[in-house]
């Protein structure tokens, strides 16, 4: 798990760099996860850009998005 913490919001930049940084303390220094994962996240601008579902993709990241709400009530499968 990885945070940004800003006082100016989370655009595509930030969500990159935390994208890279959960996968480096996972995985180590690599171009791609070695097995598909997902990215679970809110629906922010910074996390739903064409750029940074692209960027996720190539690096082996399915973008997920959960909808506003409390979490705990949400089921997954």
């Amino acid at each position: 798990m990885g945070y940004v913490a800003t006082t100016g919001g989370i655009g595509g930049k930030e969500v990159h760099d935390l994208m890279v940084a959960a996968i480096k303390q996972c995985f180590g220094r690599v171009n791609r996860v070695p097995h598909t994962i997902e990215w679970l996240t809110s629906n922010g601008s910074g996390y739903v850009s064409t750029e940074t579902r692209r960027f996720a993709r190539e690096i082996g990241v399915v973008p997920r998005t959960m909808p506003v709400g409390e979490p705990s009530k949400q089921r997954y499968g």
